[in-house]
């Protein structure tokens, strides 16, 4: 089922990759809105932070499931001195480096890379370009719903990072989701983009379950984001309740 899912989910978003920043602009905002304004809870290791101490030499920033880098390039970049993103459709890592390097960034700064935490293919080999652990942060931002195996993924998580880092996951609440437009039968289409999601939310019990036995129970937390995100998606009107956690390396 995983490698399905996956492969489910590797094709709508290549599909999705060049037209993705417009059709999720609204929810895109939102979201990084909410981390920039959360900065401080999700962590006190930013570069202008007292965190930041004058032995430190850098802030490390992985964000898993980057897609069009919503966490990384809008909304945390500049507090970080290398974010690096992973996710598994090619198209999303096209779209996001090209984003880099007309902006002038090479991959010390700010990079993606097609990479599956999840999958036994032996012949993903990035080790040579970036090196997945010692981060200070890991972010997985509206795509952990997506994930074949939620609790595997945070365990894979945890080893990305150093001693004292956080993993912090936006996500959507369970039975959140409704729209104001009348029910009509499922497009093919439509039906195929709900094939591609394995979770239709998490709950404050499950995210605390997950953080836990991922080795990431320090300083748990989940907060129901006060706002709901809205986002248009094939002519329909979605309003979407989000949440926020965090867990630290214990």
């Amino acid at each position: 089922m995983g490698d399905d899912l996956a492969s489910r989910n590797k094709v709508h978003f290549d599909k999705d990759a060049s037209r993705h920043l417009a059709e999720w602009a609204e929810l895109i905002q939102a979201v990084v809105e909410e981390f920039e304004a959360r900065r401080s809870w999700m962590s006190s290791k930013w570069t202008d932070s007292s965190g930041f101490s004058s032995g430190q030499t850098s802030v490390r920033l992985l964000d898993y499931a980057c897609g069009s880098g919503t966490a990384s390039k809008w909304a945390l970049l500049p507090f970080v001195t290398q974010a690096v993103g992973l996710d598994i459709s090619p198209g999303m890592v096209a779209e996001y480096n090209k984003w880099a390097q007309d902006t002038g960034f090479g991959p010390e700064r700010v990079q993606a890379y097609e990479y599956d935490l999840l999958s036994a293919d032996t012949s993903q080999v990035i080790a040579d370009q970036v090196s997945l652990s010692d981060f200070d942060i890991v972010v997985v931002s509206m795509a952990l719903h997506h994930v074949s195996d939620p609790a595997k993924l945070l365990s894979r998580l945890a080893q990305c990072l150093r001693k004292g880092g956080v993993c912090v996951i936006l996500d959507r609440v369970p039975e959140s989701t409704s729209t104001n437009t009348p029910e009509v039968e499922l497009s093919s289409t439509q039906a195929q983009v709900l094939q591609t999601i394995n979770q239709f939310g998490f709950s404050e019990e499950d995210m605390r379950k997950l953080f836990c036995e991922a080795g990431l129970g320090h300083d748990v937390d989940y907060v129901l984001i006060e706002r709901q995100f809205e986002a248009m998606f094939m002519g329909k009107r979605l309003t979407i309740g989000g949440f926020i956690a965090k867990g630290g390396l214990v």
